[in-house]
């Protein structure tokens, strides 16, 4: 999601990473929707939510990249700072208002049996939203040598001071939409900015890496892309050792808002990040794939495969199918949306024959 909106611009493997956290996400969803209560104890739905948690932070993680990788074009104009701080901020601030036009579509779904405060919820658009913002306002202010200190500096204060910020009685004594916004619900389908900027920050920092390590003079991109490897794994592992060993403050919880987790997420989208880019090398640049087309359109596909699966179009499904008749689903669902994908995609050359041209003198 957020995703940059020229292809000739896109980096191959960054959409096969989105692709893949795509389809990881319909399944994810339509399966939680779906399965028999009885059933949702069994190996198939454990690793079917294992499996799930990777789309959220992968969005974050490469919206953060991704905006890094497109603020180069404003780099080289040269603009005053006031100049630059729309162009910086206008995608999150499109993101956000999607958010809320989404949750307003929800609503009315649901009209009549929907809890109003659904309408101001903390998910994941609204977090990459307020994300894209925060990170804008950097670029535009922060000198480049100091962007990715500076961004690898905020993911891990935002990491490890979340346990702090979920704890906090100030917090606790904040309206509670501003409140979902920081932090303190450990609950399925909320993404508060304390930890998960922590993911959009780090996608920053990485992506100005890549942006500096592309504009040399013929770059040998794997020995980046080997070293993200070697990032990843050490992350992971430093992570998982720190979470054993260091002590932890008031309101740490592991799988909620501990900073060690976020250094795992983070090494983990390396190692995706790194894999996928040797899995593209033998595709041309502007090659076409499936995945590579559900990562490019990962928003509207977000948007209308929640839109069925947990609206009233097939609430029919819901709980009610065996594993197999949920995995049929999947698939089914996974074609829709590829279909759905294709379709954005061809648009602008199906218009051109599907809509009358307009005379010159009409």
């Amino acid at each position: 999601m957020a995703d940059i909106p020229h292809p000739k611009h896109r980096l191959l493997h960054i959409d096969w990473v989105r692709g893949i956290a795509v389809l990881l996400m319909i399944q994810t969803h339509a399966i939680d929707a779906w399965l028999r209560p009885e059933l949702r104890s069994t190996a198939y739905f454990g690793k079917s939510q294992f499996l799930g948690g990777f789309p959220a932070p992968a969005f974050l993680f490469l919206a953060g990249l991704s905006a890094a990788l497109a603020y180069g074009k404003i780099d080289r104009q040269g603009l005053p700072l006031l100049e630059r701080l729309w162009p910086s901020v206008r995608r999150g601030l499109q993101i956000l208002g999607l958010a809320f036009l989404f949750r307003l579509q929800e609503f009315g779904q649901w009209l009549g049996g929907a809890d109003w405060r659904g309408l101001l919820r903390v998910d994941i658009l609204n977090t990459i939203g307020f994300a894209l913002v925060i990170i804008g306002l950097a670029q535009a202010v922060a000198p480049r040598r100091l962007r990715l200190p500076a961004f690898a500096a905020l993911s891990l204060a935002v990491g490890f001071l979340s346990p702090l910020a979920w704890s906090s009685p100030a917090l606790s004594a904040w309206p509670w939409p501003v409140r979902d916004y920081l932090g303190g619900r450990p609950a399925y389908g909320y993404f508060p900015l304390f930890p998960w900027l922590g993911l959009a920050l780090a996608g920053a920092a990485t992506g100005a890496v890549v942006a500096w390590y592309r504009s040399r003079a013929r770059p040998k991109q794997y020995y980046l892309y080997i070293a993200y490897l070697l990032a990843g794994a050490l992350l992971v592992a430093a992570g998982g050792l720190a979470a054993d060993r260091l002590p932890h403050p008031a309101g740490w919880l592991f799988w909620h808002n501990s900073g060690e987790y976020l250094v795992i997420r983070i090494g983990i989208q390396l190692l995706a990040l790194a894999a996928a880019f040797f899995v593209c090398l033998p595709f041309r640049s502007h090659s076409f794939s499936t995945v590579r087309l559900l990562g490019r359109h990962s928003l509207a596909v977000y948007w209308v495969h929640i839109s069925l699966v947990y609206g009233v179009w097939l609430h029919f499904l819901k709980q009610r199918l065996t594993v197999w008749q949920s995995a049929a689903g999947v698939a089914l669902l996974s074609g829709l949306m590829v279909l759905l994908a294709l379709g954005i995609d061809r648009w602008p050359s199906l218009k051109s024959h599907l809509l009358p041209k307009r005379s010159p003198l009409s």
